[in-house]
């Protein structure tokens, strides 16, 4: 399940208004979001997720402040399992990978997966109106024939501020609950534990 992130927000604020069609685009990157709490109808749960950045060029509305009609969008994933069991077992993200490179993965692809390789890499997306918000609703290959694009954004640039905001507020729970659940070593009991720490 993909989450509404179509509407990002650049820095210096401000909403980016974003295209719907087939666009070229390039991965800029790879965002790691360590385990996440997710609810879904009220059960809630831990998942690893991440996110994964593309940049395309908008021909469509005017350029940014800068000039520029680069612009980025954003796509979560919210679960990292793979699987070659059957369709039903296979992640959002396993989906698009797959749509992406052109066939399903074999158990050795799977193993030698490094997601962080996908920096870089060109493919052509899918962009739709959800609700009030633009999303990737697809990653496919990219056309025969065309120049592959560049990322503008560098590999350990920082990612956009809200990003950051959800990831630095699970660590801050996490590490407050951690705080709550340490025994008092001051008196006799079990040795302090290790929590699951996101990164």
């Amino acid at each position: 399940m993909s989450g509404k992130f179509g509407v990002n927000y650049e820095k210096g604020g401000g909403k980016t208004v974003y295209p719907v069609g087939f666009f070229q685009a390039v991965c800029s990157g790879v965002i790691d979001m360590g385990m996440q709490i997710s609810n879904f109808e009220g059960k809630e749960s831990k998942k690893h997720m991440c996110y994964l950045l593309f940049e395309f060029i908008d021909t469509e509305n005017e350029p940014n402040e800068n000039g520029s009609k680069i612009k980025t969008i954003a796509k979560r994933y919210s679960s990292l399992n793979f699987s070659t069991e059957g369709e039903k077992y296979k992640s959002g993200l396993q989906n698009d990978l797959e749509s992406w490179q052109g066939h399903a993965f074999t158990d050795e692809e799977i193993q030698a997966l490094d997601l962080y390789n996908l920096y870089g890499a060109n493919c052509t997306i899918v962009l739709e109106e959800k609700g009030k918000y633009v999303n990737v609703t697809k990653v496919m290959r990219m056309e025969k024939g065309k120049v592959k694009l560049l990322p503008e954004r560098q590999f350990n640039d920082e990612p956009f501020e809200w990003i950051q905001k959800i990831k630095n507020k699970q660590v801050l729970e996490d590490e407050y609950k951690k705080t709550e659940q340490q025994p008092d070593t001051t008196q006799p009991g079990p040795e302090s534990f290790a929590d699951d720490i996101p990164f």
